[in-house]
């Protein structure tokens, strides 16, 4: 009788736990994205690194494209070629703090520029949710292109 108790105990405590590491709904909407961008980071840096041109992120609230080409950024600028598209899904936003803000400015166009060398602006992202106060921000460094992450799922 005593083995069958603790059995039974060791199943409801399995059952809890597996339920309470589970994902949420608004992390499998997120996730996804922050990774996507830190690749598309990267690859700029790397790229613009290795071919000597300059890129740009550019950054609207349904998507971010990895541009290059020269004045990459540059709203006048004629040879830019896009690289890829990241597409923002519904329900999520783009935020970001700009180096000198010290406000979140939602994203409306603006370029993320990597200069041919790979040294890029330093930049905060923020994913978040339409359906709460869920986020993910991305710090960028300037030197290596890599995000720090911190993320907030109640």
């Amino acid at each position: 009788m005593e083995m069958i108790v603790v059995l039974a105990i060791i199943v409801l405590m399995t059952g809890f736990f597996a339920m309470s590491f589970d994902e949420s709904p608004v992390e499998r909407l997120l996730s996804p994205v922050a990774q996507d961008l830190k690749k598309l980071s990267r690859q700029a840096v790397t790229e613009a690194a290795a071919y000597r041109e300059d890129y740009a992120i550019l950054m609207t609230p349904g998507q971010l494209q990895l541009v290059r080409g020269q004045g990459a950024g540059a709203g006048g600028a004629v040879s830019l070629e896009i690289e890829e598209t990241l597409t923002i899904p519904a329900g999520a936003t783009v935020t970001a703090k700009w180096p000198g803000d010290d406000n979140w400015q939602p994203v409306d166009g603006q370029a993320w520029l990597i200069r041919s060398g790979g040294l890029c602006e330093p930049l905060i992202v923020r994913l978040g949710s339409t359906q709460g106060n869920a986020f993910i921000e991305l710090a960028f460094d300037p030197l290596t292109g890599m995000a720090e992450e911190q993320s907030y799922f109640p």
